[in-house]
């Protein structure tokens, strides 16, 4: 059977805690006589008064005694040295970061990497995709690009991505968002577009957006699973290159969109407006009603009295010839 080990064959922080205990145990004796009874050796003696010294176990009486402090003070102690190293060490982590970011951003541009994974997750419930978007507030850099087709949002909704909203433009980002025109003639949407331009925000309105769509740094994009429904979930996009092209798509929508103060102007050739010029696209590649209305975030109503002046503009007998006249004298370029 091996022998039980002396304290010389303790590691470091063991031999510490073998000499505190032996103060502890005797009151009265000093560190030098702790060492002394319990056998070791110069070097276990300086690394033992070393680590009680660090964790704060013993103090100094002179320049030649230590002596042990209460167990108490010494818990107290021992935490605000793991404290105050914690502190040093997430210190030393973020400079580390900082440094790789810089090395990221230097010498790993978009392209280095020719094999580029996309990652997909799925978000099912309301819950997560707010937790995904309270975490990219904070993680976002540069650029937040947003588009809102139908159909309106609710207020409450508005409401409570506003603190989100007020975060990203108090860090300096560019913020651009895209909202179907006839949303904005919703009171409470039109307010809150206002409010996002005092903000910051640069806010453009379009008369017919395909799908609702964020994008952050043009690195990660969140996206509905369902077009047709914002309660079936979401999906989280990332990939650089991916994403890219999801953030060209938006730029292009961007540039066919207006300024929030903007009105729908008529076309000063054709007469049409911007939204009879979507309802006719709409029509031209074979939606119905139902579906221009969706798009267009409209009432199926407002859609049917549209295109029955457009056709009776047009002088068609039928949805197909408008939409054939209509390519004729090139309304739908």
């Amino acid at each position: 059977m091996a022998p039980a080990p002396r304290e010389r064959d303790l590691p470091r922080g063991e031999l510490a805690l073998a000499v505190y205990s032996h103060l502890h145990r005797h009151g009265t004796h000093t560190f030098e006589h702790a060492v002394q009874s319990l056998g070791l050796e110069s070097d276990e003696v300086s690394a033992a008064r070393d680590e009680l010294l660090r964790l704060g176990l013993i103090t100094s009486e002179n320049s030649d005694s230590h002596v042990a402090i209460l167990p108490e003070s010494a818990v107290i102690k021992a935490l605000e040295v793991g404290q105050r190293r914690l502190t040093e060490y997430r210190g030393a982590i973020a400079d580390v970061h900082g440094t790789l970011d810089e090395i990221v951003n230097r010498y790993m541009p978009l392209g280095s990497s020719r094999n580029e994974e996309v990652t997909l997750s799925v978000l099912r419930d309301q819950r997560r995709i707010n937790g995904y978007l309270d975490a990219m507030t904070s993680l976002a850099r540069e650029e937040v690009l947003t588009m809102h087709p139908g159909p309106p949002p609710p207020l409450e909704s508005l409401t409570e991505s506003l603190d989100r909203d007020l975060h990203l433009a108090e860090r300096g980002l560019r913020l651009r968002t895209i909202y179907l025109r006839s949303l904005a003639a919703t009171g409470y949407v039109n307010d809150h577009l206002r409010t996002l331009e005092s903000y910051g925000y640069e806010v453009r309105l379009a008369a017919l957006l395909p799908v609702r769509m964020l994008i952050f740094d043009r690195r990660r994009a969140l996206m509905p699973l369902n077009p047709t429904s914002i309660r079936s979930g979401a999906v989280v996009i990332e990939s650089e290159t991916f994403v890219q092209s999801l953030a060209g798509f938006f730029d292009y929508c961007w540039q066919n969109s207006s300024p929030l103060s903007a009105t729908d102007e008529t076309d000063a050739q054709s007469g049409l407006t911007e939204h009879d010029q979507a309802v006719l696209r709409m029509l031209a590649s074979g939606a119905k009603d139902e579906a221009i209305a969706r798009g267009l975030g409209v009432s199926v109503r407002t859609v049917s009295r549209t295109v029955g002046e457009l056709t009776h503009r047009l002088g068609a007998e039928s949805r197909f010839q408008a939409g054939v006249r209509a390519a004729q004298r090139g309304w739908l370029d």
